[in-house]
C-alpha cells in the first residue's frame, strides 16, 4: 500500500556542478603520479645495475660521473641524453623526457582551466533557466552587479571577479546537492511511496514575511502601532523587581537579559497582558480610560518593548503562487518556500517499518539518552516553570544540554558496545559490514522493540528500493514548516490529519491536556521556522498563537509558564496546571530552541509521553568505533538500508596546501584520491561542517581553504556521496537528475486511532511499573 511522503529536493540538476568538474585533468595528473612512481622504480633498477655492472668497470677518471648519475636515478630525477653510455640507460633518458613534455604541458593546462573556472560558473547559470531563475531570486543584486562589471570589460580574472565565481560555484552545489528546503535552493513535494521514478514538475511559490523583521520593524516603529502586545513569556518576580529573558540572536551571548522595578503601573500591565494577547487599543483603554493619559502610556510600552519586557506582534502576510512552469524570479519579501508537482512514486525498502526497529537496537547499543541537566532541579513539590528556569539560569554555569552526536562515543569496557567495536573492527578491511538481527542478537543488543510514538524516517532513496537512513526523529516535526502551503495546494494533508487525530485521541485517553510550546522566533535567518500546523487547542511560550499558526482561532486557552507547575513522583516529571490537571507539552517546530530556551521545552517535554515512547536516531559518524584507522567501511542495517556511508580521513598532509602554487595544489588535490581511494563526489566534513565536493574539480580547491582556515583543524573526513549523482533516482521533466530526501511517516498503514491504543498501553505500562517499583527505588527523572 503506497503511503504519504514528503519529498525534498534539490533545485537544481546534479548535473549543472558535475560540469564544473575537470575529470580529464585530474585524471592526466593522476596518470602522471602513477608513471612518475613507475619510473621511480625502474630508475632505482638502472641505478642499481649502474652501480653493479658498470662501476666496477670504469676508469678511475669516468666511475665519478657514474656514481653521480646512479645517485640522481635513487632520487628518482631525470638525466639527460649522452651523460653515460649504458644502454639500460637509454629507456630511462627517454621516460623521463616524456614525463618532463607531460608535466610541462599540465603546466599549461592548469593555468587554461584557471582562467576558464570562473567563467564556467556564469556560463552554466546562464545558459539555463532554471539555474538563472534561482540565482536571480537568492542573490538579485549579485546578478546586477556581474552584469555590469563585464559589460565594462571587468576581466574573470579580477580579484573581485573572482570572489563572485567563487560565491556562484558554492550556490550551484548548494542547490544541486543539498536538499534542506530553502528557498530555490531547494524544494518540497507531497508524494506517494511506491514504484519509481518520481518526476517533479510544475512549481508553486509561497511567501511569508520575515516574522522576527517584523517584530523587530513593529518595535522600533517612532509611535508604537497598533499590533498585537504581549509579555515576554520567559519572566518572573523576585521581591519588588520583575526579570525577564529574552533570546537574542545577534546578541554576545545569545541572551540579553532584563529587570524593571515593580509599580502599580507595571504591576497593572502584567495583570492586563500577564494571560493573553492584546491590541495595543485595547490595553490603552484598559490601563488608559482617559485620552489624556493615553500618549504616555503608549510611549511607556514602546519603551518596555524595547528592553524587551513587552513583544510587539503581528501575523505574517503571505502569499501562494499556485502551480506554474515558469514561476516569477523576483525575491519578494520574507521567506520562500519553493513547491513540486511530484508524478510517479519514490521506492523505500519493502521491510523499512522491520529495518527501523532493527535501528532502534543499535542505537540502544551505543548510548541511552540522558535528560537536560535542569530536570534534576525538579523535586517532589510542585514549582512553576518559570521558577525552574529562573534557578538554573541564576548558577555560575547554567546547564546546556548535550548537543545531538554526531559522532560515535569511545568504546567503553564491558559492554555491548566495546563487543560491538571489536567485532567490527576484525571486520574493518571489509567494504561492508552488515549489522543486521543475527549480529546484534550475537553481540547482545536489546530485542527487537518498536517506538509505540509514530516517527518520521528521513532517508536518501538509493537505486532498486534501497536507502541511506538519515534520521528517525518524533512524528510532525520535520514537515510543520510546509504543512499549510501543503494544504492549501493539495488539499488534505495525510501526514498531518492523522497527526492531530492521533494526539488527540492519545490524550483523552490518558485524561491529559495536550499544551504547544510556542518559542518566540530567534534571528532572522530561521525566524519563520516556527511556524507549524495547529495541533492542540492550549499553548504556552509566545501568548500570540497567530506568529506561528494559521489558524489561532482554534487556540483557546494559554497557559503562562508560571501557570505550569513541574514536579516529580515515581512516575516521572509531572506538568499541571494549578487545578491540577495533568499537561502534556509537546513541540513541533523544525529547528531546535536556543537558550534559553533550549532549557524550557526540555523541562516542559521532560512530563511527555513523546520524550519517553518516541527513539529518535541518527548514527552519524562512527570512526570512534575503529580507532587509529583513517578508513571506515559502509555501515548496513541489511542490504537495504545504508546507515553510514564509507569515510577516509585526509590529514593535512593529503590535502592541497591552502595558498601553494596552482600546480602543486591541483596535483595534490588528484593524488587525493590515488592516496585515499575516496570516490568522485564526497561531503567534506570538520566538526559540523559538511559541503558536498567534485574531487576531481579544481573548483574544490577553494572549498577545501575556506575548510582549513583555521591551522588547528588537522584535516577533513571524506565520507562517500550516497547516492552519487549519476545514481540518483528523482528527476524533473527534462530529465536532470536531482538529489532527494524522503520523510516518511512510521508505522504504516495504521490507523490514528490504532497507534493512540498502542501509545495508552504502552504509557500506562511504564507508569504503572515505575510507581509499583517507587519504594524500592530513588525517584525518577523524565
Amino acid at each position: 500500500m503506497a503511503e504519504p511522503a514528503l519529498v525534498r529536493v534539490a533545485g537544481l540538476p546534479a548535473a549543472l556542478p558535475a560540469a564544473l568538474g575537470t575529470p580529464d585533468l585530474t585524471e592526466r595528473m593522476r596518470h602522471l603520479i602513477r608513471a612518475e612512481a613507475a619510473y621511480r622504480v625502474s630508475a632505482a633498477l638502472v641505478a642499481e645495475r649502474i652501480g653493479e655492472e658498470l662501476v666496477p668497470n670504469l676508469p678511475r677518471d669516468q666511475r665519478r660521473r657514474a656514481l653521480d648519475v646512479r645517485r640522481r636515478l635513487h632520487r628518482g630525477e631525470f638525466v639527460q641524453p649522452g651523460e653515460l653510455d649504458f644502454r639500460p640507460l637509454g629507456r630511462i633518458v627517454e621516460w623521463g623526457d616524456a614525463l618532463t613534455a607531460e608535466t610541462a604541458a599540465l603546466h599549461e593546462a592548469v593555468r587554461d582551466t584557471e582562467a576558464m573556472q570562473n567563467e564556467l560558473a556564469w556560463d552554466l547559470i546562464s545558459r539555463d533557466p532554471g539555474a538563472a531563475r534561482m540565482l536571480a531570486a537568492t542573490a538579485p543584486d549579485l546578478v546586477e552587479d556581474i552584469q555590469a562589471r563585464l559589460a565594462a570589460g571587468e576581466p574573470w580574472t579580477s580579484k573581485r571577479m573572482r570572489k563572485r565565481a567563487d560565491y556562484l560555484m558554492r550556490l550551484l552545489f548548494r542547490s544541486a546537492m543539498k536538499t534542506t528546503p530553502r528557498g530555490w535552493l531547494a524544494h518540497v513535494a507531497l508524494a506517494r511511496t511506491g514504484p519509481g521514478p518520481l518526476t517533479v514538475g510544475d512549481h508553486a511559490v509561497h511567501r511569508l514575511t520575515n516574522i522576527q523583521e517584523d517584530r523587530r520593524t513593529l518595535t522600533a516603529a517612532p509611535v508604537l502601532p497598533d499590533a498585537w502586545l504581549s509579555l515576554t513569556p520567559l519572566r518572573w518576580i523576585e521581591n519588588d523587581r520583575l526579570f525577564w529573558h529574552v533570546a537574542d540572536h545577534d546578541g554576545p551571548d545569545a541572551v540579553r537579559r532584563g529587570d524593571i522595578r515593580r509599580t502599580p503601573v507595571v504591576d497593572a500591565l502584567c495583570r492586563v497582558l500577564g494571560s493573553r494577547a492584546m491590541r495595543t487599543r485595547d490595553v490603552e483603554t484598559l490601563l488608559a480610560p482617559e485620552a489624556r493619559h493615553k500618549p504616555v502610556l503608549r510611549e511607556f510600552l514602546r519603551h518596555l518593548a524595547q528592553l524587551g519586557l513587552v513583544q510587539v506582534s503581528s501575523a505574517p502576510a503571505g502569499r501562494l503562487h499556485r502551480w506554474r512552469i515558469t514561476a516569477g524570479t523576483e525575491p519578494g519579501r520574507g521567506f520562500t518556500d519553493v513547491y513540486r508537482r511530484a508524478h510517479g512514486g519514490v521506492a523505500v525498502p519493502d521491510r523499512l517499518p522491520e529495518l527501523i526497529t532493527q535501528a532502534g537496537r543499535l542505537a540502544a547499543v551505543l548510548a541511552g539518552r540522558s535528560p537536560h541537566p535542569a530536570v534534576d532541579l525538579v523535586g517532589p513539590e510542585p514549582r512553576p516553570v518559570a521558577e525552574i528556569v529562573a534557578q538554573a539560569l541564576a548558577s555560575d554555569e547554567p546547564p546546556r544540554p548535550a548537543m545531538p552526536a554526531s559522532a560515535w562515543p569511545e568504546p567503553r569496557p564491558r559492554t555491548v558496545y566495546q563487543r560491538l567495536c571489536e567485532w567490527m573492527a576484525r571486520h574493518a578491511d571489509d567494504r561492508e559490514i552488515d549489522l543486521g538481527p543475527a549480529v546484534l542478537d550475537y553481540l547482545g543488543a536489546p530485542p527487537a522493540k518498536p517506538s509505540p510514538w509514530p516517527a518520521d524516517c528521513l532517508l536518501r532513496p538509493l537505486p532498486e528500493g534501497r536507502a541511506v537512513l538519515e534520521a528517525v526523529i518524533p512524528a510532525g516535526v520535520s514537515d510543520a514548516r510546509f504543512a499549510t502551503a501543503l494544504q492549501s495546494l493539495h488539499g488534505e494533508v495525510p501526514q498531518v490529519t492523522a497527526h492531530r487525530a492521533f494526539l488527540t485521541e492519545t490524550a483523552a485517553r490518558c485524561g491529559a491536556e495536550l499544551v504547544e510550546i510556542l518559542v518566540p522566533p530567534q534571528g532572522s535567518q530561521g525566524a519563520n521556522t516556527v511556524r507549524r500546523p495547529r495541533y492542540t487547542r492550549s499553548w504556552t511560550g509566545d501568548a500570540d498563537p497567530a506568529t506561528y499558526v494559521d489558524d489561532p482561532a482554534g487556540m483557546r486557552r494559554y497557559l503562562p509558564l508560571d501557570e505550569i507547575t513541574l514536579r516529580r513522583d515515581a512516575r516521572g516529571v509531572i506538568a499541571e496546571d494549578r487545578a491540577g490537571r495533568v499537561l502534556w507539552p509537546v513541540y513541533h517546530a523544525t529547528r531546535r530552541p536556543p537558550p534559553p530556551w533550549d532549557l524550557v521545552v526540555s523541562l516542559l517535554t521532560a512530563a511527555s509521553p513523546s520524550r519517553r515512547l518516541a527513539m529518535p536516531r541518527s548514527f552519524g559518524d562512527p570512526r570512534s568505533a575503529f580507532p587509529g584507522r583513517d578508513r571506515t567501511p559502509r555501515l548496513l542495517l541489511d542490504d537495504d538500508l545504508v546507515i553510514a556511508p564509507a569515510t577516509v580521513f585526509a590529514g593535512r598532509d593529503l590535502l592541497p596546501e591552502p595558498g601553494g602554487d596552482r600546480f602543486g595544489r591541483v596535483r595534490a588535490l588528484a593524488n587525493l584520491r590515488l592516496a585515499t581511494g575516496a570516490p568522485r563526489w564526497v561531503f567534506a566534513r570538520h566538526g559540523h561542517l559538511s559541503r558536498p565536493v567534485d574531487l576531481d574539480s579544481v573548483a574544490t580547491l577553494r572549498v577545501f581553504d575556506r575548510m582549513l582556515a583555521d591551522p588547528a583543524v588537522p584535516g577533513l573526513v571524506l565520507e562517500e556521496m550516497l547516492p552519487a549523482p549519476e545514481d540518483l533516482s528523482v528527476s524533473d521533466m527534462d530529465g536532470g537528475r536531482r538529489a532527494a530526501q524522503v520523510l516518511v511517516r512510521l508505522p504504516f498503514e495504521t490507523s490514528p486511532s490504532r497507534v493512540a491504543e498502542q501509545v495508552t498501553a504502552a504509557w500506562q505500562q511504564i507508569t504503572t511499573r515505575r510507581a509499583r517499583r517507587a519504594p524500592e527505588t530513588t525517584a525518577i527523572g523524565g
